[in-house]
């Protein structure tokens, strides 16, 4: 009988187990089992949850909203392979669902009985899983609740399929890559609503060359229609590439350049053809000389302007022994845009010393930094729009968009992926200061401490001027790491910048002077960590005075436990603005092994706010999850607890057990 070889010898859906029985011979029939799957594994899950949520405004009625849910779920999954295990195999999981709803709502004024049949499913196969070129085909859909805090449950449901080939090379893998998916996401009324439909082809490539270069390049291209009340509706594509070549050289390949080019092109709300090149070159001179050159060229075309920008940086950094590291760095920049015909010339220069040393009981920490920055703008048209900025909210609630005469009322915030809107006073707070914006968290609202987020604005630019600053900034620390006094650390940071500002044909602009001083003390051992800092800036733009008070514990409590406690007070007094604001905080997290088979978390959060030009608020936040497995038998139970005491008292508390049992 003639045959014929396939170089497969394995491979499977993730989660498969593959069978070794060596490459498939078509033509021997014995090695063919045609359809065969495993043993069907079965799940029952049933869960029931409350939502409550109820305000009580200054003059009106108390409203309280209720939405009550039970939802029961049979589960079927299996794995299996057509032909052969190496042939095709896959994985595949299905879900029915019944679920009944009732959400009765004060603030709204409506009431909504619901029952549905819902189905899930997640499935996967790959074929010729072991050889040089795999293919996987996949699809899911999956149903979720998103429960916000005073904003009501969402319904979040998320459908997706696609196909993966992968090319496995030593010398030049690449996998190439389709996926469709759409999302929506609706409250029980059908009036707080989002839609997307997103079609994206990926590509993905490496090719080594030489063992000391190599290429590697991405490319996606993303069609994507979405609108709803939670996102205006536009439709548009997205196209990114990125090509990245990189060459090292010398005994230890110390030495590199690296290349990379950027293509990025959104014809959506806010359209950008934006192309980006940027050259790294690293020079290892001698074990304690190295130098880093770079440049950055970068154009970007939008409907309202066409901007170019061209920046170059030397820098060199020394090391003297373990002591002392010096680094200068010198550079310049040119951008140049068609709104307003605007330019901006700029050339800048550092001078970093940093100095660590053994002294008696301890050690000692130093930085001294000079600055100076020439930069000339011409006149420019209209306002700015900014895009796409990245911040980060502190652990405080608070983060800042570090730039002059920002419209407020333009300031978008979305999350990091740009699909959640989040609504100002609902969500955070805005507070226009003199050099820059500000903005606060609100309790019980969409966003937490410490996360991310992306913002659009639009800013007003000064007249045309010539500004001229010169800084330096100085930092000494003293940690004793012997004695009775050990894990103590003073600290004191200053800073001290001087600034000219030259405009022409205009009104003065405001110099940004600063003379800051911040000094305090550290206190750090066995997990326990105390902070006491005193902060004064003067200002010509916006001056303040800050004290805060830190203390911070964390521990593991077990073998898989861990507890962390954080307590925290900060006050702000800024003279210029004319307003004081004080934080008080105390965070408690445990989590970890109860008894053998249970396992919980615990979340306690007190936050206090008092705001001499805004209104005072009080939160209260307890989430309590308990989960307890023995054998296939699995219970969980959830419950939130949150209070807001401010203009508008408000709670939510969300309640959930449920239980899951496999076969």
């Amino acid at each position: 009988m003639t045959t014929a070889l396939l170089g497969v010898s394995g491979g499977g859906a993730t989660g498969q187990s593959v069978q070794p029985e060596g490459p498939i011979v078509i033509g021997d029939q014995d090695r063919l089992s045609g359809l065969h799957f495993d043993a069907v594994q079965i799940a029952l899950e049933a869960f029931a949850q409350r939502v409550k949520d109820t305000t009580k405004p200054p003059k009106g009625k108390r409203l309280r909203d209720t939405d009550d849910l039970i939802r029961e779920t049979l589960e079927l999954r299996t794995k299996g392979w057509i032909g052969h295990a190496n042939l095709l195999s896959f994985d595949v999981t299905g879900r029915l669902r019944l679920s009944q709803e009732s959400v009765d709502s004060d603030t709204f004024n409506r009431r909504v009985r619901d029952l549905e049949n819902l189905s899930d499913f997640n499935a996967s196969a790959v074929i010729l899983g072991q050889s040089k070129q795999p293919i996987t085909v996949f699809g899911r859909r999956d149903q979720v609740l998103l429960n916000r805090s005073f904003g009501g449950t969402l319904n979040s449901v998320t459908t997706e399929y696609g196909a993966q080939v992968a090319l496995q090379s030593e010398k030049a893998p690449m996998r190439l890559e389709y996926r469709h998916r759409t999302q929506s996401q609706n409250n029980p009324f059908g009036d707080t609503t989002f839609n997307l439909s997103q079609d994206t082809v990926s590509w993905q490539g490496q090719y080594r060359p030489s063992a000391n270069q190599s290429l590697v390049w991405t490319y996606t291209l993303d069609f994507v229609d979405e609108g709803g009340t939670l996102r205006p509706a536009q439709t548009f594509d997205r196209q990114d590439a990125v090509v990245t070549h990189e060459v090292f050289w010398g005994v230890d390949k110390e030495n590199s350049l690296r290349s990379d080019v950027r293509f990025f092109r959104d014809t959506g709300e806010f359209a950008i053809d934006r192309t980006r090149i940027d050259e790294i070159l690293n020079l290892q001179h001698s074990p304690n000389l190295k130098s880093r050159f770079e440049y950055v060229y970068e154009r970007q075309v939008r409907p309202e302007f066409t901007q170019v920008f061209h920046r170059a940086t030397a820098r060199v950094e020394h090391q003297l022994y373990d002591s002392l590291r010096t680094f200068v760095e010198a550079g310049g920049s040119y951008l140049s845009s068609t709104d307003g015909d605007f330019s901006s010339k700029a050339l800048f220069g550092t001078l970093d010393m940093r100095y660590r040393k053994q002294v008696p009981y301890g050690r000692i920490f130093a930085i001294a930094t000079f600055n100076t920055d020439w930069r000339d703008d011409s006149d420019r048209g209209g306002n700015v729009p900014i895009n796409d900025d990245s911040l980060r909210f502190d652990i405080s609630g608070i983060t800042r968009i570090n730039r002059r005469n920002i419209i407020g009322s333009s300031i978008v915030v979305t999350d990091p992926g740009g699909l959640i809107t989040f609504i100002e006073n609902v969500d955070y707070q805005v507070r226009q200061l003199g050099d820059s914006v500000e903005l606060r968290l609100i309790p019980g609202g969409d966003i937490s401490p410490q996360d991310s987020i992306l913002a659009d604005y639009v800013f007003t630019p000064d007249p045309a001027n010539t500004t001229l600053t010169s800084s330096f900034n100085g930092t000494l620390r003293y940690t004793v790491e012997k004695g009775f006094l050990r894990g103590v650390a003073p600290f004191v940071r200053y800073l001290n910048q001087q600034q000219t500002r030259d405009s022409v044909g205009s009104a003065p602009i405001t110099d940004s002077d600063i003379h800051d001083i911040a000094f305090g003390v550290e206190y750090n051992v066995r997990g326990l960590s105390l902070r006491l800092q005193r902060d004064i800036r003067k200002s010509s733009l916006s001056p303040f005075q800050e004290t805060l008070l830190e203390a911070q514990y964390t521990a593991r409590t077990g073998a898989s436990s861990a507890l962390s406690i954080n307590a925290r007070y900060d006050q702000i007094t800024r003279p210029d603005e004319d307003f004081q604001t004080k934080l008080s905080s105390l965070s408690a997290r445990w989590n970890g092994r109860i008894i053998d088979q249970l396992m919980g978390s615990v979340v306690l959060i007190v936050r206090n706010e008092q705001d001499s030009i805004g209104p005072n608020s009080l939160a209260f936040e307890q989430r309590l999850d308990l989960t307890w497995r023995k054998r296939q038998m699995e219970i969980f139970a959830s419950v939130r607890n949150t209070f807001v005491n401010s203009k508008t008292d408000t709670s939510s508390q969300v309640f959930m057990i449920g239980l899951r049992r496999e076969f």
